[in-house]
C-alpha cells in the first residue's frame, strides 16, 4: 500500500511539484526540516494557510511511513469493484479518519497537532460513461481544512488518487451547538413530558379518579345483600367522574393510554375484518418504503434494475396500491358511521364533524414535525449522513401548507422540496374527508342523487388521470414501464401520484361500500354462485393490478394510452377488489380468511398503524444513512431491514401515541363530551370485587362483635356498626344512596 503511494507520488511531482522526497532524506532531515521541505513543496495558492501547512506535515510524515499518515491514506475512498453494478459510492472508513491524531513532534509522539477530518467529493468521471456520471468519493484530510480547501487539494492531485474532477466536496465539520428551533422544540417536548408525569401519577396516586380502562366483571355475587351494596358502593367510589381540568391531566396519563392501546377488546359490532387489513397495508407501505428510501445507500443499484423483472419483485413494485387501501378503508368508515349518526340522530354537527378529524390527525403530525425537523440533524453521524438535516430549507417556506393539508398543491415544487413528502397522503385523506359529505347526504337522502353525485365524482377521478398521463407521457407506475422516458419520477410524482383528483378512485368506493353495509346492516344473503362469482373476480383484479405490468417491465413498454388507461383504472379497481374482500367478511362470507383477517392480535397494531405511516420513514431514513458502509441490495438484507425499520417504526410508533396522539383524542373527550354518564358498576376490577368479598365476610364477623359491645341487640344488617359508612361522602356527593337504577347493581 505504502509502496503504491510513493510511486503516484513520483509521477505526481512532474506535474504537481517537487512533492517527492527520497527515501534516505526522510530518513536523516531532522522532522523539523523535512515539515519546511514539505510546506515549501506544497502549492498554497487558494487554499488557506491552515490547510497548506497541515497538508504538507502529513505529506512529509507520508513519506516517514508515520503510521497515523498511512491511516488517512488508508481511511480515503478508493476504486472498489462493482462499479459497473452501481457503486457509485467509494466512501472509505469513516470512523477510522475522524480517530486520526497528528502529533505535532511525530518523532515524540506527542503533543496533537490536527486530526482527521472526513469529506465527501462529488466527481464526474467521463470514462465510465452516462449511465454513471457522478461518483462519491471519501477523502480524509487534515482538519484545518475546508470544504473549498480540499477541493483544490484534490483537484491538483495532492495527495490522493485523482479519477475524475471534484465538481462538489462537502467536509463534516464539528456539530454546531443546539440553535434556537431545536431549542424550542426540546422546550416543547420537555412541557409534554411534565404532562406526562403529572397525568400518570394522578392516574396511580388517585385511582378514584380512573374510570376509562377498568376491566368487565361478570361475577355472580350470590345471595348475600351485604356483600352486593358493598360492591355496588365500591363501584360508586371508584366512578366519581372528575372536573374538566382532571379529565384533560389524565388524558395524559402513560398508565391508561398503553392499556388502552394495548387491549385486545373492541366496541361490540365493530368491522373487525379491516383491523387485520390496516396491518398487513402498513406493513406492505414500510416493505416498499425499505426500498425506495434507502436507495441512497445501495451498492448495487444496477441489479435493481434486473430485479424489477422478477415476477415476484411486482409485489414491490406495485407497492404503491397498498396507500390506496388505506383509502378505500376512510371512505368506508367515514360513510359508515356518518349514516349511523344521521339514523340515531337525523342529523350531523359539521363543526365537530371536521374539528374532529382535525384534532384526530394534527397533533401528532405537527407534533412529529416540531420534533423531527430542527432535531434530526443532531440525531447522527457518518458518510452519508446530511449535516443540514434532510428536509428543504428546514421546511421554512411550506411547513403551514402541512397543517392546512395543502401540500400537495401548495409550494409542491417536488419530492425534494416538500416538507415531509410522504405527508401527501395526509394532504389527500383530509381533502378527501372535506368534500366527503356531497356523497354519503345524497346517499342517506336519495339513491337517485346519491348515485348520481358518486357516478359524478367517480368520473371525475378517471378521466382526469388518463388526461394528465397522455398529455405528459407518464409511465404506467413510477419504476417505469412506458412513458416517455423524458417524464421522470418527480414529475411522475407531482403531475399525478399526490393529486386528489387522480387518487380520490378508492376513496369513493369506500363511501359505497360503508352506505351498502349501512343499508343491509351488515348482513347479505347470496347463493353459492355469487359468492363464487365475487370472489374469483376480486382476485383475478387485484392479481391483474400486482402483475399486470410483468411484460412493461420486461423491455416491453406500454403505449401512451395503455399507460393513460392503467393510471386511471388501477386504483379504483384495486379498491373494488378488496371491497368485495370487506363484504364477503362481514356479511359471513369470508370463511378462514375473515378468521385471520378479525384476529384480535391484531388490534394493538391497529390502533397505531398513523403514527407508524407518520414515523417510518423517519426511521429508513436514519437507518440508511448512518450506515458507515453500503448495503447489498437482495432479498435477504432488505427481509431483514423490513423487519427492523417495522419493529423499531412499531415501538416509535406507541411512544408517539402516547405523548402527542392518545392525550389530544382524551383531552377532546374531556372537553367536548363532559355530560357522558360514568361508566355502569360492572366495569370493576375482577380484583377488587374479590377482595371486598373477603373484607365483607371479615367485616360481619367484626361487626357483629362490635354491635353486641355497643348496643346489645343491634344485628349485623343496620345501626351504629354499619360497615360500609366508609361510603357515606361518596353517597352524599352523588346523592345517590337510594338509586334504583339496575346499571347501579347488575353483574
Amino acid at each position: 500500500m505504502v509502496d503504491e503511494w510513493m510511486n503516484l507520488m513520483k509521477i505526481r511531482s512532474s506535474t504537481h511539484g517537487d512533492l517527492y522526497y527520497p527515501q534516505d532524506e526522510v530518513e536523516t532531515d531532522p522532522p523539523g526540516e523535512t515539515y519546511l521541505r514539505a510546506e515549501r513543496a506544497t502549492d498554497a495558492g487558494a487554499v488557506s494557510e491552515l490547510c497548506s501547512n497541515q497538508s504538507a506535515f502529513f505529506t512529509a510524515a507520508l513519506f516517514g511511513r508515520k503510521p497515523w499518515a498511512m491511516q488517512m491514506v488508508d481511511s480515503s475512498g478508493k476504486q472498489p469493484s462493482g462499479v459497473f453494478k452501481g457503486k457509485r459510492k467509494w466512501l472509505g472508513a469513516y470512523d477510522e479518519c475522524k480517530d486520526i491524531i497528528a502529533p505535532i513532534n511525530y518523532e515524540a509522539e506527542s503533543q496533537p497537532y490536527f486530526t482527521g477530518k472526513y469529506c465527501t467529493a462529488t466527481i464526474r468521471i467521463k470514462e465510465l460513461g452516462p449511465t454513471l456520471p457522478t461518483m462519491e468519493l471519501g477523502v480524509c484530510v487534515p482538519s484545518g481544512c475546508s470544504s473549498n480547501d480540499t477541493r483544490i487539494l484534490y483537484n491538483r492531485g495532492i495527495p490522493f488518487i485523482t479519477i475524475g474532477k471534484a465538481e462538489k466536496v462537502e467536509c463534516e465539520e464539528k456539530k454546531d451547538d443546539f440553535d434556537i428551533k431545536a431549542i424550542a422544540a426540546m422546550s416543547v417536548m420537555g412541557v409534554i413530558a411534565v404532562f406526562l408525569v403529572a397525568g400518570t401519577t394522578h392516574d396511580i396516586i388517585y385511582p378514584k379518579s380512573k374510570s376509562d380502562y377498568l376491566c368487565e366483571s361478570q361475577i355472580s355475587v350470590g345471595d348475600d345483600p351485604r356483600l352486593e351494596d358493598s360492591i355496588a358502593r365500591l363501584a360508586t367510589a371508584r366512578n366519581v367522574p372528575p372536573s374538566t381540568a382532571g379529565k384533560c391531566l389524565l388524558a395524559f396519563s402513560m398508565l391508561t393510554n398503553s392499556r388502552k392501546i394495548l387491549s385486545m377488546k373492541q366496541a361490540p359490532g365493530s368491522l373487525t375484518v379491516l383491523n387485520g387489513i390496516r396491518c398487513l397495508s402498513i406493513s406492505w407501505v414500510v416493505l416498499g418504503h425499505t426500498y425506495n428510501f434507502g436507495l441512497g445507500a445501495v451498492e448495487n443499484m444496477a441489479d435493481l434494475g434486473l430485479a424489477k423483472k422478477d415476477w415476484e419483485f411486482q409485489v414491490v413494485v406495485n407497492a404503491l396500491v397498498s396507500v390506496d387501501t388505506f383509502f378505500l378503508l376512510s371512505g368506508l368508515l367515514v360513510s359508515y358511521l356518518a349514516l349511523k349518526e344521521l339514523e340515531k340522530k337525523g342529523s350531523i354537527n359539521f363543526a365537530m364533524f371536521y374539528f374532529h378529524r382535525f384534532w384526530r390527525l394534527t397533533p401528532p403530525y405537527m407534533l412529529l414535525m416540531l420534533l423531527y425537523v430542527p432535531l434530526f440533524k443532531y440525531w447522527g453521524d457518518g458518510p452519508m449522513w446530511a449535516k443540514d438535516g434532510y428536509e428543504y430549507n428546514s421546511c421554512e417556506d411550506t411547513w403551514w401548507t402541512n397543517l392546512l393539508y395543502v401540500n400537495n398543491f401548495v409550494r409542491a415544487y417536488g419530492l425534494d422540496k416538500m416538507c415531509m413528502a410522504w405527508s401527501w397522503y395526509l394532504a389527500n385523506d383530509m381533502q378527501f374527508y372535506w368534500v366527503s359529505p356531497l356523497l354519503f347526504l345524497p346517499l342517506y337522502y336519495s339513491k337517485v342523487l346519491g348515485r348520481l353525485s358518486c357516478l359524478a365524482f367517480l368520473l371525475g377521478t378517471t378521466i382526469t388521470p388518463a388526461v394528465l398521463a397522455k398529455i405528459n407521457h407518464l409511465p404506467p407506475t413510477v419504476m417505469g414501464g412506458g412513458g416517455d422516458d423524458s417524464s421522470d419520477a418527480n414529475t411522475y410524482f407531482i403531475e399525478y401520484y399526490i393529486k386528489p383528483y387522480c387518487r380520490m378512485g378508492p376513496y369513493i368506493v369506500g363511501i359505497i361500500l360503508g352506505y351498502v353495509l349501512f343499508k343491509n346492516k351488515c348482513n347479505a344473503k347470496m347463493n353459492k354462485l355469487t359468492v363464487l362469482i365475487g370472489w374469483c373476480s376480486a382476485i383475478f383484479t387485484c392479481l391483474a393490478v400486482l402483475y399486470g405490468l410483468y411484460d412493461a417491465m420486461n423491455d416491453n413498454p406500454v403505449s401512451d394510452n395503455v399507460s393513460a388507461l392503467y393510471n386511471a383504472l388501477h386504483r379504483t379497481a384495486w379498491a373494488a377488489g378488496i371491497g368485495w374482500v370487506i363484504f364477503a367478511c362481514v356479511t359471513g362470507y369470508g370463511g378462514t380468511l375473515n378468521t385471520f383477517l378479525s384476529w384480535k392480535g391484531w388490534l394493538p397494531l391497529t390502533r397505531l398503524t398513523y403514527c407508524v405511516y407518520l414515523v417510518h420513514p423517519i426511521v429508513i431514513i436514519w437507518a440508511s444513512n448512518t450506515r458507515k458502509t453500503l448495503i447489498h441490495y437482495d432479498v435477504v438484507n432488505i427481509s431483514y431491514l423490513f423487519i427492523g425499520h417495522m419493529a423499531i417504526s412499531c415501538a416509535l410508533a406507541f411512544i408517539l401515541s402516547l405523548a402527542f396522539e392518545a392525550p389530544m383524542m382524551g383531552m377532546e373527550r374531556a372537553i367536548f363530551r363532559r355530560g357522558r354518564e360514568p361508566p355502569k358498576l360492572e366495569n370493576v376490577d375482577r380484583e377488587e370485587i374479590e377482595m371486598e368479598k373477603v373484607l365483607t365476610q371479615n367485616r360481619t364477623i367484626s361487626d357483629a362483635v362490635d354491635s353486641t359491645l355497643a348496643d346489645g341487640e343491634q344485628n349485623m344488617s343496620g345501626g351504629k356498626g354499619n360497615p360500609y359508612v366508609y361510603y357515606n361522602h361518596i353517597d352524599e356527593e352523588t346523592n345517590d344512596t337510594n338509586s334504583n337504577d339496575p346499571n347501579k347493581v347488575k353483574f
